[in-house]
């Protein structure tokens, strides 16, 4: 556990002189862990660094609110780190990544804290200087790797402030 949160760290170190700042609100989707639409909610905010031309490394935090009541669901904090890809068609932009990701509290969807995978796939637009809005839907999930593992959807309207 102590190597899966070192090597976290070590991955948002490489970010800590990033592109472009973000921040999202979401709420989960209607299939996903049977919620329904106002049972779960999503916060998250990070930083991305451009590596090469279309890739990127994204460090993420957030923190996902279950109200449903039921014992085998819980909110749980989180934070992944990995490479992206983007596709630049200005001032349209498309943009998809894979991180490893850890939670803070495994419930009846999610089994474990580590390891834990985000992906996610990005539809927005940017101003000139760089600044962006869109709409996200982000996946959480152990890949099959712990149990029980249905996972968690979300689709999230994002911000993003170009540094």
């Amino acid at each position: 556990m102590k190597k899966s949160i070192l090597a976290l760290i070590t991955l948002f170190s490489l970010t800590a002189h990033a592109d472009e700042g973000f921040f999202g609100f979401g709420v989960g989707l209607a299939n996903s862990a049977k919620n329904s639409r106002g049972e779960v909610k999503l916060f998250n905010g990070g930083i991305r660094e451009d590596l090469f031309q279309g890739i990127y490394l994204q460090g993420k935090f957030g923190y996902w609110g279950d109200g449903s009541g039921d014992p085998n669901r819980s909110g749980s904090l989180f934070v992944s780190a990995g490479p992206g890809f983007l596709v630049d068609l200005s001032p349209l932009e498309i943009r998809t990544g894979w991180s490893l990701a850890m939670i803070s509290t495994p419930d009846g969807y999610l089994g474990g804290r580590f390891p834990q995978f985000n992906g996610e796939i990005y539809v927005g637009l940017r101003d000139y200087r760089g600044n962006g809005v869109g709409l996200q839907y982000d996946h959480i999930s152990s890949a099959g790797l712990v149990n029980p593992n249905a996972g968690r959807d979300f689709f999230t309207l994002q911000v993003s402030q170009r540094f």
